[in-house]
This record gives structure tokens, C-alpha cells and sequence, in this order.
């Protein structure tokens, strides 16, 4: 399912997408002629001094303000003053206004880090003209803390806010209220209703821009320059050897990007080259180093226009950079600065690869040009600056006096299990934990399975973490009341609402993961009442709290569950058909694992076709069963899995069990036995890998010896946590 569609934008004239604020698409399709081209490109930091000179050229006064626009977000104050003094536009006289005050007070949420990519406090600190006060990492933070009489915000800006706890009276700022963000989709059932919040959203590019424009009603922009390059940066040496010829790190087999499993069989197919595939991330001085010892770096995200940090990063130590067709990034380098393009949705990239190490000797002035330019462009004084002058233009914006309040009040909750971070650590998700119980206890029954769904959810995550730290041989503390408490609580759900699906769901997910062998067996005794009911009696509400994309992700296709979720958002679609089938998928999945019939995995890969983990299993059970029919039926399954999928790795390994002689000789197998053997020489895991994140165990809890029937609980107040 590819939510991400490039044909969003065709519709719409230049002077409309411009308009819309889709920067990157007028920059892509307007022409020359058209002040709107050159005004986009000046508005995303593109070449802004020379936006501002084509600008001069046209007699209208939205060129001269957008010409003084490019001048301030260029760094030159002194010709945007008097470019701005000479229009009458509304815009034009706000911006003015600010740019004539000694500093420009900025409220910030960053998340900072002097290693990476995303710090930009230091950068800041360079531009005079700007004065930052953060907002702490605290739950429920007051905006009124944050003001006093020496500092007047005069916008708020959350950059990454999907990773954010951002104040739940943001909109009592006397000020525009900005949010960045580059994955919407990833926690879609979070941060979509925060979104709604906010005077105007920014992404890095097109797609982003389509998701974070409708997802959350407001106005949306493009401006990429969001990513800059940590500073010192190591000196570049010509004269180091370059020992690997393709380098790949990040989640490159992990059920939530499955794109990038088809990329990577490519790689495994060119014949000849030094490949380092690290699944998982490193370091930053380990990836640095190994950058510096590697000729091309491939470049990937669900939202294939966005900049491409990995990108930034590889060019600036002297790799090739392979970034996909309709980049940002194309704006700023292309392959006179050593960038190439390829298809991410074709069959180009081992030639564009072999075309780059072929001519690896002719193409070191062009990379060399290339790490000068990001090194200069995207440095973080550059960079940071830059982004704060584009939020003050929109800052000067005109806007309604009063904010667009929002249906309901938006809940803070822990995004992430473990993939991705969390600013503030242990001790906000303690707090945050016991906001939301002290919530649950003030407010009484809850009046939707909702407010079962979220209590529970926030529970389990650190019952989940619990059971984290006894995989790395900790103590598991008090996991198992934790997991009591939260099974309780959804039982007392699961009677005032029975047709929850999510609420079920979630109940026989918790047990099966972290729950004792009682738990579990009356667990699975929900989910086989649950798959006797027909799929159209459920009640089902996209919003309703499935975990994060990263708890136990082997058994759930996360992917299509929030994309769907997203189109729906978006577009008004009815989806909720078919997010009924994904969890009933998922759940004749979990019923099989522990009653291993045929029959429950051929219904889940039925009701989800594109999950390869319940084909894998459904393959696993053929072969256990042992017919013929169904030894054939296994073998083309399992050859599709290694010929197209993540689990690649864990396919081959069956048909080399079952198929010994036929792996290396079969027409059909021998690509397969190819590619894994180019796997096998050249994957690792890094030091960062989780203990729950292998494709090879689904860390299923055992059930009772015997099988019982599950009791009833009696009756319950509702309106307590269960002790």
C-alpha cells in the first residue's frame, strides 16, 4: 500500500500550489517566467541570493516581496528592510515590524543533540537577530511558565513534533503557533489530533506536505533545509582507501519499511561488489568512520521527496550519495556534485550503482565539490538560521485573531515502546504514567472503550520495558502486576463494551507477550469467541490506541494499519473495513501459534496477503503437515518470501532444510541462493539491536499445559484502576 501518491499535485496550477504553500512542487513544475518559481526557491533556502536577483525582474509587488523575503532568509537584513519598506502588503508591513525590533524572541521545542543531524540550539545562538527560550521536557507544561515580562514570544516553534510532549494550552499563546514534522503517519493516532492545534504545519517535501496539510486542516509548507551537519566534521582525506563499495544502515529488515527489503535484494544481486549492511543503527563517530571508508550510501524513507539526512551526511565524508526520483535534495545537488537519482518503485538501481563505481576515479572533484557545498550549505549556523528566518515570514503572515479550537483535547502519551526517542527519559514516562492513572481515577467510568484502550496502553509499555530489562538479565520488578492490572482493566472494558475489536485485540496482544500461562489460555479464549462473530459486527474507530509501530511489530502489520488509518484521515475513506481484517488477520495468526492448523494461517494471510511474517508461518505449518500439495504449496511460498521480502534470511533457511539439493541448482532457487549467500557475508547487527527486534521469535508467553475455560471476573467498579 504506498499512502504516498505523486500524482497529488497535478491538478493544481503553480500560482495554486504556491498558494497552498507546496513550495517544492511550484519549483519543480512552474516556469522562468513565473514569479512564483523563483519565489519558492528562495523560500526553501535554495539559492535565496539568486532568487532574490531573478525576483527584481518582474513588475508586481508580490515579486518585490518575496525578493526581500529571499534577501532576509539569505542573510542580507539590510536589502530585505528596504525591499519591504517599498511594498504595501499586509505581509510585507508585519514582516517589516519584525525585522525593525532588535531580537526576535523565539519559544522553542528542540530536540537537541550536538552529534546528529537535528541540532539546531547552537546554530541559533549564531544569528543574532534571534533570541531562543526551550520548553522543557515535562509533561503537560504550562505555556503561561514560559512568558514573563523580559521575554514575549513572537512565534512558537515544535520541531520533530511527533516526538514532542507538547503544552496542552499551546493555543494560549499570544503568538503564531508552528509545528515541523517529517513522519505524521508513523503515530498518526497520536499526533494527528495535536496537529489540528497549530496556525501552520512545515515539512522537508511534497508527500510530506500532502499528509501533514490534511491530516491536520491547517495551512502547510515546504522548506527542506531542516537537517544540517554536525559541527567540526572530520577532514575529509583523498588518500584514505575506500574499502567498501555499497554501505546500508538504519532498519533495513523491519516489517514497518518493507520497501526497503526490495532495494536491498537489488544490492545482494550485483555481482562483485563490497557490501557492509548493518540492520540497526550506529554510533555516530562508528558511522562516521564508516562512511569515510565507503563509496556509495543509498538513500530511503516512506516519503521518498523528503531530504535525505543519510544523504547529508555521506556527501559530506566523501561518499556517493543515491538518492530517489522526485528529491528536494535535487534542488541543491545533483550529479555535478556526485548526487545520484534512482527509482525506489523500479529495477534501476544496480545499474546506477555500477555506472557510480565504474566511474568512481572521474567522479572524486565532483564529490569533493559536493562535500563543500553541504558542508557550507547545510552547516548548522546555515541551516539554523535560515529555518528561523523562514518561521518569522510566517510569523508575519496574516492570520485569523482567534485559533481554530479543536473537537476534543488531545492526549499526551508515550509515542514509542523502544524505537525512537523519548525526550526526558524514565522520569517523564513516570509522570506521564501517573497523570494519566490520577486522570482515570478523577474521572470515573470512562464513556468509550477508548478511555480503557489508552489507560491500558500506557500500562503495558512499561510493563513491556520491565520485561525488556529481564531479557538483558534485570530484574523483571513488578511486570507481572502490571500485566494483571492492565488484563483486568480491559476485562471490565470488554463488559461495558463487548464490541470493541480494538479492546479484544489489545487483551489477547498483552497476554500473549508479557502474560502468565493462565492469562494467556483465557486470552485465547477471546480471540476464538472473537473470530466466531462476523467481521461486520464489530465496533471499530480508527483512533482507538493500537500500541506503537515498534511493540511486537512481528505479529501486526503496523504499516498498513496506520496508513490506512492515515488515508482515512485524510480523505474521509472508509477504512474501517479494512482495519477489521488486518486484527483479524493478526489474531488467527496469534490463535495459530499456539494451535499450529493450517487453517488459522491460511485465513490470516487471506485477510492480510501483504504481512510476509503469516506467510512464513503458514509455509512453516505446510511443512509441518507434510502432504504434497502442500510441500509444493510451502516451497513457492517460501521462495517469494526470499525473493521479495525481509524475511529473506529467515525463508531461505527453510527451503535449504527441506530442499538441500535444489537451493543452488533449481532455476527458481538459485537467485535466491545467490542473494542469500551475498546476505550472509556481509549482514550484521549492530551493538544498538533490541532483545525483542528478531524476525525469529514472536516472544510468545506458553499457556496452561491444560486448556480451561475462562471464568467469569464477577462485578467490578469501573470507575477505579483494578489493584
Amino acid at each position: 500500500m504506498d499512502a504516498h501518491d505523486r500524482n497529488l499535485t497535478v491538478q493544481l496550477t503553480p500560482a495554486e500550489l504556491f498558494a497552498a504553500g507546496n513550495y517544492q512542487a511550484v519549483a519543480e513544475s512552474g516556469a522562468t517566467d513565473q514569479w512564483q518559481t523563483h519565489a519558492a526557491l528562495g523560500l526553501m533556502g535554495c539559492g535565496a541570493g539568486a532568487a532574490a536577483a531573478a525576483l527584481d525582474h518582474f513588475d508586481c509587488e508580490e515579486a518585490r516581496f518575496y525578493s526581500a523575503v529571499a534577501s532576509w532568509i539569505d542573510g542580507d537584513d539590510t536589502s530585505a528592510e528596504r525591499g519591504l519598506a517599498d511594498v504595501s502588503l499586509p505581509h510585507a508591513r508585519n514582516l517589516l515590524h519584525l525585522l525593525r525590533r532588535p531580537q526576535i524572541d523565539v519559544l522553542a521545542q528542540l530536540w537537541e543533540t550536538r552529534a546528529g543531524f537535528w541540532g539546531l540550539c547552537d546554530g541559533i545562538s549564531k544569528d543574532s537577530r534571534f533570541r531562543l527560550r526551550r520548553v522543557p521536557t515535562v509533561p503537560h507544561a504550562d505555556v503561561h511558565d514560559l512568558c514573563d515580562e523580559a521575554f514575549s514570544p513572537d512565534f512558537y516553534i515544535c520541531a520533530q513534533s511527533e516526538w514532542h510532549l507538547i503544552p496542552p494550552n499551546i493555543q494560549e499563546l499570544k503568538c503564531p503557533i508552528f509545528a515541523q514534522t517529517g513522519d505524521p503517519d508513523m503515530h498518526v493516532q497520536i499526533v494527528q489530533p495535536w496537529l489540528r492545534l497549530f496556525d501552520e504545519v512545515i515539512t522537508t517535501s511534497y508527500d510530506e506536505w500532502d499528509d501533514a496539510s490534511k491530516l491536520s486542516g491547517v495551512p502547510a509548507s515546504t522548506f527542506p533545509k531542516l537537517f544540517s551537519i554536525p559541527v567540526p566534521q572530520p577532514h575529509l582525506n583523498p588518500f584514505v582507501p575506500r574499502t567498501y563499495d555499497v554501505t546500508m544502515t538504519g532498519a533495513w529488515c523491519h516489517p514497518y519499511q518493507p520497501e526497503k527489503a526490495r532495494i536491498l535484494q537489488q544490492v545482494y544481486r550485483l555481482p562483485e561488489t563490497q557490501l557492509m549492511v548493518f540492520d540497526g543503527y550506529l554510533a555516530p563517530a562508528h558511522y562516521t568512520g564508516l562512511l569515510a571508508a565507503t563509496k556509495v550510501v543509498i538513500c530511503f524513507s516512506r516519503y521518498t521527496g523528503c531530504l535525505p539526512s543519510r544523504g547529508l551526511e555521506a556527501l559530506s565524508m566523501g561518499c556517493v550519495p543515491l538518492i530517489p526520483n522526485d528529491n528536494v535534495w535535487s534542488f541543491f545537488v545533483g550529479e555535478t556534485e556526485g548526487v545520484f537519482r534512482y527509482d525506489p518503485h523500479g529495477d534501476d538501481l544496480p545499474g546506477v550503482i555500477a555506472r557510480v563505481l565504474a566511474n568512481w576515479d572521474d567522479l572524486q572533484p565532483y564529490v569533493r565539490r559536493g562535500s563543500d557545498l553541504v558542508r557550507r550549505e547545510f552547516c548548522r549556523t546555515q541551516v539554523a538560521s535560515q529555518y528561523m528566518r523562514y518561521l518569522t515570514f510566517l510569523a508575519a503572515k496574516p492570520r485569523p485573531q482567534a485559533k481554530r479550537v479543536p473537537d476534543a483535547a488531545p492526549e499526551q502519551k508515550r509515542l514509542v515502546f523502544w524505537r525512537g526517542g523519548f525526550p526526558g527519559g524514565a522520569a517523564v514516562k513516570n509522570t506521564l504514567l501517573k497523570r494519566f492513572q490520577d486522570k482515570w481515577q478523577a474521572q470515573g467510568a470512562p464513556v468509550s472503550a477508548r478511555g480503557f484502550i489508552d489507560m491500558g496502553r500506557e500500562l503495558t509499555l512499561v510493563a513491556a520495558e520491565l520485561d525488556e530489562q529481564a531479557c538483558l538479565g534485570e530484574s523483571r520488578g513488578n511486570a507481572p502486576e502490571l500485566v494483571a492490572k492492565v488484563l483486568r482493566l480491559y476485562e471490565i472494558g470488554l463488559k461495558m463494551f463487548p464490541k470493541s475489536l480494538v479492546l479484544r485485540f489489545n487483551l489477547v496482544r498483552v497476554a500473549c507477550h508479557l502474560g502468565e500461562p493462565r492469562q494467556v489460555t483465557n486470552a485465547l479464549a477471546v480471540g476464538l469467541d472473537t473470530l466466531a462473530v462476523p467481521e461486520t459486527d464489530w465496533q471499530m474507530d480508527p483512533m482507538d490506541d493500537v500500541f506503537p509501530y515498534d511493540f511486537f511489530s512481528q505479529c501486526f502489520n503496523y504499516r498498513d494499519y496506520f496508513d490506512l488509518v492515515t488515508l482515512g484521515l485524510k480523505n474521509g475513506d472508509n477504512v474501517e473495513p479494512k482495519l477489521v481484517q488486518l486484527i483479524l488477520a493478526a489474531l488467527h495468526n496469534y490463535l495459530g501459534q499456539y494451535e499450529p492448523e493450517v487453517g488459522l494461517f491460511e485465513r490470516a494471510v487471506e485477510l492480510d496477503p501483504a504481512f510476509p511474517l503469516f506467510k512464513l508461518n503458514l509455509a512453516t505449518a505446510l511443512l509441518n503437515r507434510g502432504n504434497y500439495d502442500d510441500l509444493v504449496k510451502a516451497r513457492s511460498l517460501l521462495t517469494e518470501l526470499a525473493e521479495e521480502t525481509w524475511l529473506f534470511r529467515q525463508a531461505y533457511a527453510l527451503l535449504v532444510y527441506f530442499w538441500p539439493d535444489e537451493v543452488a541448482t533449481a532455476p527458481d532457487l538459485k537467485k535466491v541462493h545467490l542473494v542469500a549467500q551475498r546476505a550472509q557475508n556481509s549482514v550484521s547487527e549492530t551493538p544498538l539491536h533490541h532483545p525483542f527486534d528478531s524476525w525469529d521469535s514472536m516472544h510468545l508467553r506458553p499457556r496452561e499445559q491444560k486448556r480451561q475455560k475462562a471464568k467469569s471476573n464477577g462485578k467490578i467498579d469501573a470507575r477505579v484502576v483494578p489493584q
